[in-house]
């Protein structure tokens, strides 16, 4: 399982850091403080949007938010038509077949599966690679083959949607995120900006940050109690260190005044642009993970 962990960091650039969390007094602490509070849950699933309405509304969004580049696309039909039956003498040659198999499309034309899964499922699925060789694994492409939905379409549709395009655009270029553990932040934090902008009663920010909450102890749980592999405990440590940092960068957000608000997504801007990583991003705004360990950044979003 260690293994899967060098070729997921070979594959998305991540640096060879920790890849687990370390659980202590201070994280198991505030964890039961936030269980001990009963947030009431008042909010009920609205409209079901059409699927067209869902890709327009999280289009329209992110469109006047940022530049958004093409991302790199191939079909599993595609790979097969390409690949098969080919012969390659070399590694670099190897590489250079995979990469020139799929082509750029907008990440709004990727196409979008809708399943039988809750209402707030999303995810991307990628090409795996070819074979695992390290130096094919540093130059592969990464090609985007589909996003999936909830075919439970509500109004959460197009949150989830936005977040999985926020993977895609950081997936294009390789290293953008060099923590594997920080590679959730920015698709919760844009989930959160939906939110906050999308309802002004707020209850689609509340219901959302329950989600998250809900998730963040569903993974520590699972740290705490599963036999994990090292590979599923980076998972967990993931989502438990993501679903931090994104509240902590979204409490600024959300306090700010709209200077503020441009500056951080000017920040992320320059993150799509190539101009500066995430850890980059977050050592300006002296944002970590120990200072995101705090009450009030959930509490204030639920008592709102």
């Amino acid at each position: 399982m260690e293994e899967l962990i060098k070729y997921n960091n070979l594959i998305h650039g991540y640096k060879d850091l920790k890849p687990t969390i370390d659980i202590d007094e201070r994280l198991l602490k505030f964890a039961s403080s936030l269980a001990a509070i009963d947030f009431l849950d008042t909010y009920k699933l609205q409209n079901t949007p059409s699927k067209q309405t869902i890709l327009t509304t999280s289009e329209y969004f992110l469109t006047t938010k940022f530049k958004l580049y093409p991302i790199s696309y191939a079909s599993d039909y595609l790979i097969k038509k390409k690949l098969n039956n080919q012969e390659v003498s070399c590694i670099q040659e190897l590489i250079t077949l995979y990469n020139s198999v799929g082509y750029d499309i907008s990440p709004f034309k990727i196409p979008i599966h809708f399943v039988n899964k809750p209402y707030y499922h999303g995810t991307v699925s990628l090409q795996t690679s070819l074979c695992f060789e390290e130096e094919f694994l540093k130059q592969m492409k990464i090609y985007a083959r589909y996003i999936e939905l909830s075919n439970k379409t509500s109004e959460f549709s197009s949150l989830c949607h936005i977040h999985e395009i926020i993977h895609l655009e950081l997936e294009r270029l390789k290293g953008s995120v060099e923590n594997y553990l920080h590679s959730e932040i920015l698709s919760i934090f844009m989930e959160q900006v939906y939110a906050y902008e999308q309802d002004k009663t707020n209850l689609l920010l509340r219901k959302n940050t329950l989600n998250r909450l809900n998730y963040f102890f569903l993974e520590l749980h699972s740290l705490l109690h599963n036999n994990l592999s090292a590979f599923e405990q980076s998972i967990s440590s993931k989502y438990i260190v993501s679903i931090l940092i994104s509240y902590q960068l979204f409490t600024i957000y959300l306090k700010g005044d709209n200077h503020t608000k441009k500056y951080l997504l000017s920040n992320i801007q320059d993150i799509f642009n190539g101009q500066q990583t995430l850890e980059e991003m977050l050592t300006k705004l002296n944002i970590t993970y120990d200072n995101s360990i705090e009450e009030s950044n959930f509490i204030n979003i639920l008592k709102r």
